[in-house]
């Protein structure tokens, strides 16, 4: 499976398109590019591995593994990407 993400990046965010196999399946919101910084920024662009997850608070989703200098991010179903 190819998963590709094509970014737009802002002052205030990151707008993404997500495609699968050359399939457009979604619209994504991240935080603004601040270097790679906790919980401020969205991770580099890059290649990663993907592995599914369950939670009880964010139900099915994605995390995103081996990520540079960060631990346990998540592609999850939101209505802010600050929260």
């Amino acid at each position: 499976m190819d998963l590709l993400l094509q970014r737009q990046y802002f002052k205030e965010g990151t707008h993404s398109a997500l495609f699968i196999n050359g399939c457009f399946i979604c619209f994504m919101i991240e935080l603004p590019w601040l270097d790679n910084k906790r919980q401020v920024s969205c991770i580099p662009e890059g290649a990663y591995e993907l592995e599914a997850r369950t939670s009880s608070r964010l139900g099915n989703h994605l995390h995103v593994k081996s990520v540079k200098g960060r631990q346990l991010i998540l592609i999850h179903q939101a209505n802010d990407a600050a929260k």
